[in-house]
This record gives structure tokens, sequence and C-alpha cells, in this order.
């Protein structure tokens, strides 16, 4: 009998450290999947989005998926539905401050933040999130491991070691912990310039997706 494939997701809602811990994992050593996409936004991730097409779910069992094993792939909460259960998963499932994560998602799409409407969204970001992790739980192919952004960029060698263990693969922890120092330092820059132009536009932690 073939042995199941364990496909590694990122997982998490916009603008909480998604794209960062996939480049995280590319570094690592990670064998990555995702399609290329035009991105408009390069100053919000200067590494790119590491999204993948949404119509290749049109499948129950996609055929793009047999080569993923032990690679990783990044999937919205409100897509891990679409998983096949053909495969066995291993998800990183990124978390961040609710408001700091709308905030900055309203910054990236270049509107307004809804104030009026804050208590109404953070409900329904809580209900998006709550519904994915019930999913989780309820899937005996899924396990998990929740990270914190905020955490992850002020202790990334911790989390590295962390991550490692959850996917008990070889990977190079100092290559993978080099990443958040680095955003870090390009936001911290690009946050100082903003600063000097809109006194009031300073976001409490670095934008990272």
């Amino acid at each position: 009998m073939e042995k199941r494939k364990t496909i590694f997701i990122v997982s998490g809602s916009f603008r909480t450290g998604t794209s960062m811990m996939m480049k995280m994992l590319g570094e690592a050593g990670i064998g990555l999947f995702y399609t290329p996409i035009q991105d408009t936004k390069p100053e919000f991730n200067p590494d790119g989005y590491f999204e993948i097409d949404i119509k290749l779910f049109g499948d129950y069992s996609p055929s793009w998926m047999k080569d993923l094993d032990k690679r990783a792939i990044k999937v919205f909460p409100w897509l891990l539905h679409e998983l096949p259960d053909d495969y066995d998963y291993k998800i990183i499932f990124m978390q961040r401050n609710i408001l700091d994560s709308m905030r900055s998602t309203a910054k990236m799409m270049g509107t307004v933040y809804d104030t009026v409407n804050e208590a109404v969204n953070i409900v329904g970001y809580k209900k998006r999130m709550q519904d994915a992790k019930l999913l989780i739980a309820s899937k005996p192919n899924m396990q998990v491991q929740f990270l914190q952004y905020e955490d992850v960029l002020q202790d990334p060698h911790m989390f590295c070691s962390l991550v490692q263990k959850f996917l008990n693969m070889d990977m190079d922890i100092e290559k993978m912990a080099a990443v958040p120092d680095e955003r870090k330092k390009h936001f911290s820059a690009n946050c100082e310039e903003k600063n000097r132009q809109d006194s009031e536009d300073v976001q409490i932690y670095p934008i990272i997706a």
C-alpha cells in the first residue's frame, strides 16, 4: 500500500505573516508551490505573496497536488475545506492582533479603515477563524501548529525551531530565522519614512502579509 503523502500548509488571514512564513520555509530548504500572480503591491511584500490560483481547487482531488509531498503551499483559512482527504496536512496557522491585521489589510487595499463597523467586522473575522479551526479539529488527516506573528518577529530562532520540530524536516534554521530580521529592517525603514510624511499613519507592527 502506497504511503500517504504529507503536504505542508501555511494558512492565516490577510496580513498575518503567511507570505513571510512561506519565504522562511523556502529559505530553510522546503520546496514551495505557488502560481505567479500580478503583484501590484510589491511594497507590502517585497519577496512576493506565494499564493496559488483558487481555480486550481476545481476538482475533488486536484492532480497538481500529487507532487507536493513535503512541499509547502499557502491556503487561506476559508479555503481549507477545499483540500481533498487523499493527503495528510501539517498546517502552520499564522495569527496576528485582529485590529492590526484589519487595519493593515485596509492599507494594502488602498481603502479607508472602517471604524464605524469595526465591532461587526471583528465578529466576522473571529467567526471565519473559528470555523477554520473547527474544521481542522474535525479532520484526522490535519495537524496544526498555531504561531503568533508578533512572537515570530520577536524571537525568530525559537519559533523556527518549533516549526522544524512540527514538520520533522531537516531545515536550515539560520537562513530561515534571517527572514523576519530582514523584514523588520525593511519595514522599519518604510515606517520611518512614512512617519516623516504623516505622523498619524504608523503601524504598531511592521506590515507583512
